[in-house]
């Protein structure tokens, strides 16, 4: 099937080719009413079936926010030369892509609208609760309009509840999982991660892949950074994670021939307010600690002083129970392999937010919160247990917080490495008290 300038497709007259990609054409068409269109032409090969396009279709005229191209209408050619293919209408972003611009410090603030917008989408928010996913965030479909940065090429969305997920996305910033077949909105993180690394170093094709196999060594936000890792259990919860009002520096880009620079043509970014959390939060973080450390050591010194209403038996029940609950606290969170091996620094997570990547006094705060805890929480812990079996306890204890404080140091910032440096100062002086707090503690 053959199409040209002059053709009229869908009750739109053809004017010109916009782009060509793995799904189809995308043209600048006019309306009867003489006002311009994008409309996109989608290969047959790649369309869900007919009810999933009728479906989706209504979904998509729904969506509105300013960093999402609007569309009109969509739906399947059935009989003509078009037989089987798809079509999208939307509206004509007028703007440069951001496929080839170079370093963008505040590409993270820029990013913003567009990180929100993708998760309403993630959230069901114009689609009766059922996710969608873009599936194909990148710079060339990025278009810095005069009213900020607008995502365009929705007829890659895909609602959650199909079967039908045909694999398209370019290849550098397709989170690992796609290839399988089996993703969620979490694959959208790795690519706004990854659209992200791109507008931050002026990277684009090749050069852009070593950032990407490892972002830690170049200096990118931390957010950034996490949501770029492999295991999606290991990313952010949600894009707005990702973003950061305040301008950062990557390390310089490697030059690309014909490269344009259109940062200086990108306006200044709309007011964004961050959504509220959808789940969790500081709040409820500080409930599950006080359920989890709180009532065991109530338990414990009901013992101590009451032993014939509270016996052994309770005690240890209750100690599992809040093994178990820690564990499951920070399974649902994601953050099970935190939780085993560095239980402080988990906690401390869950109390200073998810907005603590990329934000490095959120980062500071975190570890003062994860040495108070690993001080307080490992002095209780010490001090119920009896002084024949302190050993134990005290080389689990000592190991887990060395083995903690190594993964955090590859992770972190100066500050807060001079903030476990402290912190590992302090367990000598913990060990120095073990024998006062057995003594008066244990029995």
């Amino acid at each position: 099937m053959e199409v040209g300038p002059g053709d009229v497709i869908a009750d739109r007259r053809l004017v010109s080719l916009l782009g060509s990609g793995g799904e189809g054409d995308v043209w600048c068409a006019t309306r009867p009413d003489g006002t311009s269109c994008a409309l996109k032409l989608v290969r047959p090969a790649v369309l869900p079936a007919p009810e999933e396009v009728r479906r989706r279709g209504a979904w998509l005229v729904r969506i509105d926010h300013p960093a999402l191209v609007q569309v009109s209408r969509g739906g399947r050619f059935t009989a003509g030369d078009l037989a089987g293919w798809g079509f999208v209408e939307m509206d004509l972003v007028e703007g440069p892509s951001l496929q080839s611009v170079g370093p963008i410090p505040d590409a993270l603030e820029r990013l913003a609208p567009i990180a929100e917008a993708l998760d309403l989408l993630h959230a069901g928010a114009w689609s009766e609760g059922v996710p969608l996913i873009h599936r194909d965030v990148k710079p060339g479909n990025l278009i810095a309009s005069r009213d900020g940065l607008v995502l365009v090429d929705p007829s890659t969305m895909r609602g959650l509840d199909t079967r039908d997920l045909t694999r398209v996305g370019t290849p550098a910033y397709v989170a690992p999982e796609v290839h399988s077949g089996h993703f969620g909105p979490l694959a959208d993180v790795y690519s706004l991660a990854a659209t992200a690394a791109a507008l931050l170093t002026g990277r684009r094709g090749g050069s852009l892949v070593p950032v990407l196999r490892d972002p830690w060594a170049h200096d990118l936000p931390r957010a950034v950074c996490a949501a770029l890792d492999p295991d999606p259990a290991a990313r952010p919860l949600r894009c707005t994670d990702l973003t950061d009002p305040r301008p950062v520096t990557a390390d310089p880009p490697t030059p690309v021939r014909g490269e344009q620079d259109l940062a200086t043509r990108l306006v200044p970014p709309l007011r964004h307010d961050p959504p509220e959390r959808l789940i969790g939060g500081p709040r409820w973080a500080l409930v599950a600690l006080t359920a989890v450390t709180v009532i065991p050591a109530t338990v414990w010194a009901a013992r101590q002083t009451q032993p014939s209403l509270i016996d052994a038996t309770l005690v240890r029940s209750v100690l599992i129970g809040a093994v178990a609950a820690h564990l499951l606290t920070h399974v649902l969170t994601r953050r099970a392999a935190l939780g085993l091996f560095a239980p402080p620094w988990a906690w401390s997570e869950l109390l200073s937010g998810r907005q603590a990547y990329g934000d490095p006094r959120a980062t500071w705060l975190a570890d003062v919160i994860a040495g108070l805890i690993l001080v307080a929480v490992g002095g209780v812990a010490l001090a119920v247990t009896s002084q024949a079996a302190a050993v134990v306890p005290l080389v689990v204890v000592v190991t887990l917080a060395l083995i903690g404080t190594a993964r955090r140091l590859v992770h972190v910032r100066r500050r807060s490495a001079w903030t476990l440096v402290w912190m590992i100062g302090l367990i000598p002086r913990i060990l120095g008290g073990l024998p006062r707090l057995v003594v008066t503690g244990g029995g």
